[in-house]
Order: C-alpha cells, then structure tokens, then sequence
C-alpha cells in the first residue's frame, strides 16, 4: 500500500476523494514550506488620489510655516525676525535629507515661538488680579536680608551692590539662556537623535506650562515694586530691562532695551524661565558625562544669579523655574519611554511567534506521517 504523500499538496490516484480532501486540508503551506505568496495588491479605488497623500505627506511642514506667517502678518504683524526665520525655514527644507529631518525635530521650538508671540492678541481686559506685593512680602519673609536694621529682599540687596565687573557676564548669561539652550539642541541632534527630539518636546511643556501660568497667576516682578510700588499693578505697564540697562551701557548698545521693548508679557515673573530652561539643558546635559553636568550646572547657577542681580526675579521665582524644569524633566522621559514599552513587545514578539508556528507545523507533519 502506498503511503501517503506528507505535506506535498498531492494524493495518490485513486484515492477516495474524501480522503484526497482530507488530506489537502491537512497539509496547509507552514513555515519551514518557506515563505507564503503575496496577496493581490489592493488596487485603489476610482476616488483615491495617492499622489496627493505623497505631496502632503512632504509638504505639510513648508505648508504650517507659511500659514503661520499669514497668520503673523495679518494678526500680529511682521517683524524683521519673522521673515528672516522663515528664508531660513525655506532654504533649510529645500537643501537635504537631513536639514529637513532637523526642521522636524525643530518643530517644537517654532511652536512655541508662535504661541509665545500671539500672547499679544490677549486683550488686556482678561489680565487677572496681578500680584505684587504679597510675592514681595514673602520673598522678605522667607529670604530676606537685614540691613542696617531694614529687612530687604536678595534682589534688592544685590542690586544695591552692583558693579562693572558682574554687569557684563550677568548679562551675557541673562541674554544668552535660549541661543545656549538651542546650540545644544543642534549639538545633540547630530550626536543623539532620539534624545534631541525629547529635548526639544521637554522645552515646549516646560515654556507652555510657564506661559499659562503667566495667564492664570499675574506675577510683578522685583522692579516693578522698585519703578511703581507693590500696586495695584496696571496692566498697561510698560516692559523694562531694570538691571540691563547697566549692561547697555557697559557695551554701548541697547540690546536688552531692545529686546524688551518687544516683551507681550510683562507680569510673568513665576516661574522664572530664564531659569527653568538652563536647569532643564543641565539635566539633559549631565547624561553625556560628568564634565557636561559640571559645565551646565555652572551656567544654571550663573543664570540664576544674573535673574537675582539684573532685579528681574525674586528667589521663589527661581525655585518655582527649576521646579517646572524637574517636572517636565520627569514627564517626557516617562512619556517617552512607556510609549517605547508598547512598540517592543511587537518586535520580541515576532520570533517567539514564528518558532511556535514551526513546532506546531512539525507536529502537524508528523501526524500526517503515521
């Protein structure tokens, strides 16, 4: 009697048809046959457009961009910064790969950027009770200094003692805390992709979260009490460089003067995010080594000193920034890393399953043998 032909599809003539049936059902292709055939490729249907899904798919981030400068230009209204930044955009996007790879880890920073700067379409009608001198009063109350006799605050005491030789690097260190923070972002985007991009989504919680606290929780800062007293605050006030001004003179041009002149929010002293986002660059800098730590824990504590001596924030200021840096910090990492855990098990997975399907097809061969 002839035995019956394994796992090759066929059966022997003469067979009953039952039997042929049988057995055809039982000798599906498995694993070790090698690899199954493609299916029909789903052909798309009459309505579909795939090359329009192809052209969004790369254009999409050139598209935002200018819609966000129409956006500026009819709302707002543009500035020399505004259109620089977007030739930049546009040159970056139509060299490379790479450059555009770099405008989409960058994305963050613009959006941002773009909501920092429509702060001054908020009516001045919804500005919410602004608070000065209870901030004053407790800064003197948990931090202050004794003075001939007079309780001040750390600001006050460090402004009365301001010279030359700490004008200058306060601030270099004051106005320099976004280039420094995004020069490492451009540094860690050609050494640490992965960690560039988590960066750059950290920055945009950390500001976001500072910047609607600024709405919810109006805060003076220290030379507001100085210029006008612990208020009531007027919303209208004007932006200052307060201890910059001495630094304008020191070089002979008014930067901070300028760059002030174009604040849209005065009263956000709370956190302080002159501070938050050096503590934030520290935090990620210390994991490329100890040097790295060492130098950015440095300029953090540079930059808080410079908000303390320039009278820009008070002490609770600086510690409510580092702690909106720790937080965020701890936030995206976590974020990160359990979306991380979700994808991984579908890559281990793949090999546990392909050797279960083998067994079970070697033990479906071997029933069909006996």
């Amino acid at each position: 009697m002839k035995k019956a032909p394994g796992i090759s599809g066929e059966f022997m003539p003469g067979a009953p048809e039952s039997s042929a049936g049988c057995e055809r059902k039982m000798s599906l292709p498995s694993p070790i046959e090698g690899p199954a055939r493609p299916g029909p490729k789903e052909q798309p249907s009459a309505g579909s457009l795939p090359g329009w899904n192809e052209a969004i798919r790369k254009l999409w981030l050139p598209l935002f961009f200018s819609l966000h400068l129409l956006f500026t230009a009819f709302w707002i209204g543009l500035r020399t910064e505004h259109v620089l930044i977007y030739a930049l955009v546009l040159a970056l996007w139509a060299a490379n790969d790479r450059s555009r790879l770099f405008l989409k880890a960058a994305l963050p920073f613009w959006v941002f950027g773009a909501c920092y700067d429509a702060l001054r379409l908020i009516p001045q009608a919804w500005t919410r009770q602004i608070h000065v001198a209870d901030l004053y009063k407790a800064e003197k109350f948990l931090f202050g200094l004794d003075l001939n006799g007079v309780r001040i605050t750390p600001s006050e005491y460090l402004s009365s003692h301001a010279t030359p030789l700490l004008d200058l690097p306060a601030g270099i260190f004051y106005l320099m805390y976004l280039p420094v923070f995004f020069a490492f972002f451009v540094y860690l985007f050609w050494r640490n992709l992965a960690l560039a991009r988590r960066l750059a989504w950290c920055f945009l919680l950390l500001n976001l979260a500072g910047v609607l606290t600024f709405q919810i929780f109006p805060a003076a800062p220290p030379w507001y009490v100085t210029y006008y007293g612990l208020g009531p605050a007027d919303p209208a006030t004007p932006p200052h460089p307060a201890g910059m001004l001495r630094f304008d003179a020191l070089v002979g041009v008014p930067i901070a003067e300028t760059l002030y002149s174009k604040s849209p929010d005065v009263f956000g002293a709370l956190p302080s995010l002159h501070v938050a986002n050096p503590v934030l660059l520290f935090l990620y800098a210390r994991r490329l080594g100890r040097s790295w730590g060492l130098l950015t824990l440095g300029y953090a504590l540079g930059v808080a000193f410079s908000a303390l001596y320039l009278n820009h924030h008070y002490v609770l200021d600086v510690l409510a920034g580092a702690l909106y840096a720790g937080i965020s910090y701890c936030l995206i990492p976590a974020g990160t890393a359990r979306a991380s855990r979700t994808r991984r098990p579908s890559h281990r997975r793949a090999p546990v399953v392909g050797v279960i399907t083998l067994w079970r097809g070697n033990r479906r061969n071997q029933r069909i043998r006996l």
